[in-house]
């Protein structure tokens, strides 16, 4: 697969498999992106048969830009230093319905437990956590929480890091299709 992914110059790499072992997906998530060199962690697995929604896929790849599960969920948490976050506010976001939000954004994992199980349903909306951004989905509350859950503020400074793993070659398709 790593001489697949230097040949045809990908920066992410994704494999999505019938069958796993419990679990919708896994990707590596570059948590030294500020330390140095983080093209390893390019990979992600989406297990078709599990897939919740039609979500994956972007969750999986949202990993690969930096970006964390919501706070209660995830192995780090907000402050931790450089290598043990990949930034301090690269935290998926919800609301729940006490507050009336009832939403999660895409890197918010165990949703039922986060909305709370109210009404009006949890939704969620196509979108990473953003404070810049209010939604109709998102019952008029922001869908971050400014410099504390913002993965797309996390995206803004990974994707240009993550556009330069690998240099692209100079043909469009591996298999010469284009001929």
């Amino acid at each position: 697969m790593s001489a697949l992914r230097d040949e045809i110059g990908a920066d992410l790499v994704t494999m999505t498999t019938g069958s796993g072992a419990g679990f919708a997906g896994y990707a590596d998530i570059p948590r030294a992106i500020q330390l140095g060199d983080s093209s390893f962690a390019a990979f992600s697995v989406n297990i078709y048969s599990n897939q919740i929604g039609q979500n994956i896929d972007a969750h999986e790849f949202g990993h690969n830009f930096g970006g964390e599960h919501n706070p209660e969920e995830s192995p780090v948490n907000p402050g931790d230093p450089p290598g043990e976050v990949s930034y301090p506010y690269a935290f998926g976001h919800y609301s729940n319905a006490d507050t009336g939000g009832a939403f999660t954004t895409l890197m918010t994992v165990n949703w039922p437990l986060w909305c709370g199980g109210g009404s009006p349903p949890c939704t969620q909306p196509l979108l990473f956590s953003n404070a810049d951004i209010v939604c109709a989905q998102c019952n008029g509350f922001p869908a971050g929480i400014p410099n504390v859950r913002e993965n797309a503020k996390a995206f803004v400074l990974t994707a240009p890091v993550i556009a330069n793993y690998r240099d692209r070659p100079e043909i469009i398709f591996a298999s010469s299709f284009e001929q």
